[in-house]
C-alpha cells in the first residue's frame, strides 16, 4: 500500500506515462518486424536508392538526373537515401514506416503539453490515425508532415502571446521543415498559426509573420518553377462531410469492417466532446485550436479532390487535420482525467480492433508480395524492366479500386537488382529529385500520356523504348496472369503473342504463377 501523497503521485505518473510509451513502442516494433505493403512505398524506396547510389551504379547515372531545386517531398527522399547508405534498402523502408507511426503521437503529445504539461500521455490518442489510409497508400512524406504540423502547433501555442526570439526561430525552422516534407502539412500549420494569432492577439504581429516567410517564399518559387497542374475536380460536399465525421475518409483502408471500427471511434470521441463541453472555462489558447479545427473543416470542404494526375488525394490529405486539431482541442483542455482516459482508451481499442480486422488482408498481401519479388532471380543486374498488370489486387475496403499494393512493386525489384524500372512514377514528376533524363525517359517513350501503364490491362507501346534508345526493354514482367479475366484475358494473350517475337519466357513465380518474366532475345 502506497504511503505519502508524493509516492501516489509518482505511481500515477508512471502509470499514465506507460499508457503512452508502451503502446507506442509496441506499434513501432510491430511495424519494424511486420511492415505493411504500401502502394507507393516501393517507388519512394527506388527514388531514395537512386539518390544514394547515383554515382556508384552506372545505369542510374545513365537514366536518371538529380534535380536539387527545393520542392516538397525533398526531405523524405533525402531521409531514405541516407538510411539506404547506412543500413541498406530493407532497413530504410522499415525505418520510414516505423517513423510515420511513432511521429504522430509524439507530435500530438508535444502540442498537448503546450497547454497541459501533465497530460502528455494523452498524445497516444493519435495512434489509430497513424495507421490511416494515406499511410497504407505510401504517402510517407505527408504522414511525417502531419507530425511536424503538430510540432509547429506546439511551438506556436507556447510562443503566444509573447514571441521570444528563440521560439520565433524555432517555429520558422519547423515550418520550413514541414514545407520540405509536404506542402499541405505546411498549409495546415499556417491555418493553426493563423488561428492562434486571431484568438490570442499577440502584441506584435511581425514575429509570427516572419516564421512563415521561408515557407511562403519556397512555395512561390516552386509554383513558378513547377510544370503546373491539371483541371480541378471537386467531390460532393455532403458525402465528403459524412466521410470526415465518420472517420471513413481517414481510416478505412483494407476491409469494409474498418468502417465499423472507425464509426464507433468517431461516436465515442463525439460523445466525450459533448460530455465535457462545459468542463473547462473558455481560454484564448483553447479557442484558437477550436478555430483551427473549424478552418480545417472549411478547407477540406472547399478544396478540390485533385488537380489532375500529378496532384491527387487532396481531400484525403486535408481530412486528417480537422480530426487531429479536434483531438488536440479535446485533450488540451483541463477536462477530468477520467474523460481523457476514456478518449485515450477508445483510441487504443480502435487501434487493436483495426489490426484484428485487417490481419487477413495483410497476410494475403504478404504472400502476394513475397511471390512477386521472387521474380528478382530471373533479372539481370543493371538492366531495364517493365511490369504490365493484367489483374488488380485491391483490398476489399470498397474505396479506390486501384489501391493495389502490387502496383509499384516493380520498383522494389529494380532496387534489388540495381536496375531501371520503366514504371517508376517518381521519375516523371517534378516534385521528386530523381527524375528520368529526357533522352532516356523510357516511361514517356512507351506511355506518352503517363496513364496507360498503370491501367489494367495496360496500354503501352513497348517499341517506343527501341525507338528512343536503340534497344528493347531487357525484361517484361506480366503480373496477374493467374487471374486475368474480362478484357484482361485477350489483352494478355495478345501481349504474349507480341512478346514471342523478340522475347523469350525465362520463368514464372511460384506457387501461383503470379508473374511471368520475359527477357529480350
Amino acid at each position: 500500500m502506497l504511503g505519502s501523497p508524493s509516492e501516489r503521485l509518482r505511481s500515477a505518473r508512471v502509470l499514465t506515462e506507460s499508457a503512452f510509451w508502451l503502446p507506442l513502442l509496441v506499434a513501432g516494433a510491430t511495424v519494424a518486424v511486420f511492415p505493411p505493403h504500401t502502394v507507393d512505398g516501393p517507388a519512394h524506396l527506388l527514388g531514395g536508392d537512386v539518390i544514394a547510389r547515383h554515382g556508384d551504379v552506372a545505369v542510374f547515372g545513365e537514366y536518371y538526373r538529380l534535380d536539387w531545386f527545393p520542392t516538397p517531398n525533398l526531405s523524405t527522399s533525402l531521409l531514405l537515401a541516407g538510411l539506404i547508405r547506412l543500413f541498406g534498402p530493407d532497413a530504410a523502408a522499415r525505418t520510414v514506416l516505423m517513423a510515420c507511426v511513432v511521429a504522430l503521437p509524439l507530435g500530438l503529445r508535444y502540442a498537448i503539453t503546450a497547454l497541459r504539461p501533465e497530460c502528455g500521455w494523452a498524445g497516444i490518442a493519435a495512434l489509430p490515425l497513424a495507421f490511416n489510409y494515406l499511410y497504407v497508400y505510401g504517402f510517407h512524406n505527408f504522414c511525417l508532415a502531419t507530425a511536424l504540423c503538430l510540432g509547429a502547433a506546439g511551438v506556436a501555442l507556447r510562443a503566444a502571446p509573447a514571441w521570444t526570439p528563440t521560439r520565433t526561430v524555432a517555429l520558422g525552422v519547423l515550418l520550413t521543415a514541414t514545407w520540405f516534407t509536404h506542402l499541405l502539412g505546411f498549409v495546415a500549420a499556417l491555418v493553426l498559426l493563423g488561428a492562434v494569432v486571431v484568438a490570442i492577439r499577440p502584441r506584435r504581429l511581425l514575429p509570427p509573420a516572419l516564421t512563415t516567410a521561408p515557407g511562403l517564399g519556397l512555395t512561390g518559387a516552386y509554383l513558378v518553377h513547377g510544370s503546373g497542374s491539371g483541371a480541378p475536380h471537386w467531390a460532393g460536399p455532403f458525402g465528403a462531410l459524412g466521410g470526415l465525421i465518420s472517420l471513413h475518409t481517414q481510416l478505412v483502408t483494407w476491409t469494409r469492417a474498418d468502417n465499423v471500427v472507425a464509426g464507433a471511434l468517431a461516436a465515442v470521441l463525439f460523445a466525450i466532446a459533448v460530455a465535457t463541453r462545459r468542463a473547462a472555462p473558455p481560454a484564448e489558447a483553447v479557442e484558437s485550436i477550436a478555430l483551427a479545427a473549424c478552418a480545417a473543416v472549411g478547407l477540406f470542404l472547399l478544396a478540390p479532390e485533385d488537380l489532375g494526375t500529378a496532384f491527387g488525394f487532396i481531400g484525403e490529405r486535408l481530412s486528417v487535420f480537422p480530426i487531429l486539431f479536434g483531438l488536440l482541442w479535446l485533450l488540451a483542455r483541463p477536462i477530468p482525467t477520467r474523460w481523457a482516459a476514456a478518449a485515450v482508451g477508445a483510441c487504443l481499442v480502435a487501434t487493436a480492433a483495426l489490426g484484428a480486422v485487417r490481419l487477413p488482408e495483410l497476410r494475403r498481401e504478404d504472400r502476394l508480395a513475397a511471390e512477386y519479388v521472387s521474380a528478382a532471380k530471373f533479372l539481370r543486374p543493371g538492366s531495364t524492366l517493365i511490369a504490365l498488370r493484367f489483374a488488380e489486387f485491391t483490398p476489399s475496403a470498397g474505396r479506390n479500386p486501384h489501391a493495389d499494393p502490387l502496383r509499384h512493386l516493380s520498383s522494389e525489384l529494380a532496387v534489388r537488382s540495381a536496375s531501371i524500372d520503366v514504371g517508376h512514377y517518381e521519375a516523371v514528376f517534378d516534385y521528386f529529385p530523381a527524375r528520368f533524363r529526357p533522352d532516356r525517359d523510357l516511361r514517356r517513350a512507351v506511355d506518352p500520356t503517363l496513364t496507360g501503364l498503370e491501367q489494367v490491362p495496360p496500354r503501352v507501346d513497348l517499341d517506343g523504348a527501341r525507338r528512343l534508345t536503340g534497344a528493347p526493354i531487357a525484361f517484361v514482367l506480366l503480373v496477374g496472369v493467374d487471374r486475368a479475366t474480362g478484357a484482361a484475358a485477350p489483352a494478355l494473350a495478345a501481349t504474349r503473342a507480341a512478346l514471342a517475337n523478340g522475347y523469350r519466357l525465362v520463368g514464372h513465380t511460384a506457387p501461383r504463377g503470379l508473374v511471368e518474366v520475359w527477357a529480350a532475345a
